[in-house]
């Protein structure tokens, strides 16, 4: 397995299926780490030193402070340090629950006073769920170099890490030590700089090579994710055969007819393509794309008040490609009524132009249930021909309009109506 889907397993989004290809090739800890995985990173961490009460007391005593190995110092104004230490990997226990994450650094700092040195080796930044700090080693010590105070931010869905001008204090075997090595009496573990760290881990999207388009950024984007729905309370479990969809026949079309295979409509994970009713003598445009049911549970209330509770799950995924141009992939389908309050939501995943916008779950479109033909029969209900709207945040999910001129996927628009069938579960 490489580096990606390691990093997906770890970071726990779903964003990125089949993230074989999400991070590089994943390698295995050393023993002093069984359950860890690392993924490879870039960026860097910038960590400024002589200010607050240690820092000033390390410069007025003659410390110098420099860099060793990878990393780099430059002085700044006011007698201070900037020590920039590459970024090597990211670590994540993978049985660790506490939202613990270590980021590897490259090099070594410096601290030199009178013919002495200190040499602060291994340099990891450590985020868990309440703290941060900066780890170091030196001869067969390993403690904590530098106290950053609260928890580092940890965006899991795009592999980022950061910190953003951190005030930091010695540790007090950090403190200690250097007091003891360099000959300084009584350093206190008080602020003595302030760290600023970003970092991305490695990426690769999972279609790339399907979509012949390579991912050059990986961003979080602005929408707003749908809260997962639960089973309906007090609800009935119920059966279907799952949810079929067509989004819009003006994109099936589209994708179909463009020259040279550039067009991809593909099934993945159950996913598949409605074929056309009768066999055709040559391919011809799918009707629409299907998702296997998953779950789904209801409560039809009063017949004709408008207080109908449905949940109805599909799974499965639909890849949608224009190659080197745009990829959608929608997942996990899953139709939401609460009375006249109904939705349709999706797992959406995207990158356009090479722009990777990472899974989020989004209410894709509105339902008008109250436009649609409704029978229920012996303990079966059917939804036929529900309008379906898109919403604001489907419209910047989907992330088409610079590509369709005429129908822009703005909000408020209409897609392909949607039929759907639930029965009692037997049993």
């Amino acid at each position: 397995m490489n580096e990606t889907g390691r990093f997906q397993d770890v970071f726990g989004t779903r964003c990125i299926v089949a993230l074989a290809a999400f991070l590089l090739p994943l390698v295995l800890l050393v023993a002093a780490r069984p359950a860890t995985a690392e993924v490879g990173a870039q960026g860097s961490a910038e960590v400024v030193l002589g200010e607050g009460p240690s820092g000033k007391a390390l410069v007025s005593a003659g410390t110098r402070i420099s860099a060793g190995g990878a990393a780099s110092a430059t002085a700044l104004s006011g007698n201070r340090t900037k020590v920039t230490l590459p970024v090597q990997a990211i670590y994540v226990p993978v049985d660790d629950l506490t939202g613990r994450t270590t980021v590897s650094l490259a090099g070594s700092i410096v601290f030199g006073r009178q013919g002495r040195k200190v040499h602060f080796r291994q340099l990891e930044l450590v985020s868990t769920a309440d703290e941060s700090f900066v780890r170091a080693t030196v001869g067969e010590s390993r403690f904590r170099a530098l106290i950053l105070g609260p928890a580092a931010k940890v965006d899991r869905r795009v592999g980022t890490v950061s910190l953003s001008g951190r005030s930091s204090a010695l540790g007090e075997r950090a403190a200690t030590l250097l007091s003891n090595r360099l000959g300084l009496g009584g350093l206190a573990a008080a602020r003595a700089g302030q760290t600023t760290l970003a970092s991305q881990a490695a990426f690769e999207d999972p279609y790339a090579e399907t979509c012949q388009l390579p991912a050059t950024s990986k961003v979080p984007g602005d929408l707003t994710e749908a809260p997962l729905p639960g089973p309906i309370d007090g609800g009935a479990t119920a059966t279907g055969n799952g949810i079929s969809w067509g989004l819009r026949s003006g994109l099936r079309n589209y994708l179909f007819f463009l020259p040279e295979g550039q067009g991809v409509m593909q099934g993945i994970d159950g996913g598949a393509l409605v074929p056309p009713l009768a066999p055709p003598p040559a391919p011809q445009v799918p009707l629409g794309f299907s998702f296997p049911f998953e779950s789904g549970s209801w409560d039809l209330g009063e017949e004709a008040a408008g207080d109908e509770r449905v949940l109805l799950e599909g799974s499965g995924s639909i890849l949608l490609c224009h190659k080197t141009q745009f990829r959608i992939l929608l997942s996990n389908p899953k139709i939401v009524i609460d009375g006249f309050d109904a939705g349709l939501l999706f797992d959406v995943d995207t990158n356009v132009l090479g722009e990777w916008i990472p899974q989020a779950r989004v209410r894709l479109a509105n339902l008008v249930t109250s436009t649609a033909t409704f029978q229920q029969v012996d303990g079966t209900a059917t939804w036929t021909n529900v309008p379906v709207v898109l919403t604001d945040e489907g419209s910047k999910a989907l992330r088409l309009a610079p590509f369709s001129p005429t129908f822009r996927y703005q909000a408020g628009q209409s897609l392909e109506s949607l039929s759907f069938t639930l029965s009692s579960a037997v049993g």
